[in-house]
């Protein structure tokens, strides 16, 4: 079980990294109330801003949500991105409001990406590393996301309140490559 004070350090510590919200901002919310994308999403309430919740994902109404509310922040996953890009009314959409698409829960692939970078001129892109039941998020990936961006395949660094260390199991080692003392600094291979 969460406490009060775990949730809250995870919002903020999240929300200080990735600086998806600001005061009179507005987010929507595509995620399950339970997932962690919301907890980054209700940081936006710390500061006077607006939620916005879909009902279920569905195109149509999120790029509706997008227009009528003028969606500065969301959260998404890559095939949600992927429909929103392709979906036949997105040519005639205005997604400028939108400003940060946080995005995790699954690989994104580069075409991916790369396209959904275009599609929203104006957005910078954060993906998040963590995990529901921990209520933890632990690695974001902002300014290293540019086209093209040699970091852009990392899951990111850690988050403000988060620490990461690589353990692997001695029987998962390969053996052509030597190991890591537990105690290293740096980037994980």
């Amino acid at each position: 079980m969460h406490s009060h004070r775990s949730l809250m350090i995870s919002i903020l510590g999240g929300t200080g990294f990735a600086r998806s919200c600001g005061p009179g901002g507005v987010a929507l919310v595509m995620a399950p109330l339970f997932h962690i994308a919301l907890l980054g999403m209700l940081a936006q309430t710390m500061v006077g801003g607006t939620l916005v919740f879909a009902n279920r994902f569905d195109p149509d109404e999120v790029l509706g949500l997008i227009t009528d509310h003028r969606v500065n922040t969301m959260t998404s996953i890559p095939s949600m991105l992927q429909m929103l890009y392709n979906h036949p009314a997105f040519p005639d959409t205005d997604v400028t409001s939108v400003r940060s698409i946080v995005y995790g829960a699954a690989p994104m692939p580069t075409a991916v990406l790369d396209r959904a970078m275009a599609a929203f001129p104006n957005a910078s892109f954060v993906q998040g590393y963590g995990m529901t039941e921990t209520a933890v998020i632990v690695s974001l990936l902002g300014a290293d996301h540019r086209a093209g961006g040699a970091r852009l395949r990392s899951a990111g660094r850690a988050s403000l309140h988060a620490e990461t260390r690589q353990a692997v199991h001695a029987q998962a080692l390969h053996l052509d490559q030597p190991a890591r003392p537990s105690a290293a600094r740096g980037e994980f291979p």
